[in-house]
């Protein structure tokens, strides 16, 4: 099952990758907002103080470079899934202006 981006029901202008016990890919919808346009284009995502991506030979890697706790603590989403994880991250960012 992939780990998708949702908005925070608490914080406004709040995104975080759920599938997490510890150590939370989060950040603003701008920050996300950079990312997936840096994935969408096949760029490097540029990375921030909660949420960094970074492209692997498998897929995708985020990982909360503030909040992780080792550099064991990310999550993978694979080539094969991220299409499908681009569009809804997208559209959910679209949908909030963002």
């Amino acid at each position: 099952m992939m780990n998708l981006l949702h908005k925070s029901a608490w914080i406004t202008n709040w995104y975080a990758v759920n599938g997490f016990q510890f150590g939370q890919p989060e950040g603003t919808g701008e920050e996300w907002r950079a990312i997936v346009n840096a994935l969408l284009a096949d760029e490097e995502p540029p990375r921030f103080r909660r949420v960094s991506a970074k492209r692997t030979i498998v897929g995708v890697e985020f990982q909360s470079p503030r909040n992780a706790i080792d550099e064991h603590d990310h999550s993978y989403v694979s080539n094969e899934d991220l299409p499908e994880w681009l569009a809804k991250a997208d559209a959910l960012l679209k949908e909030d202006g963002k």
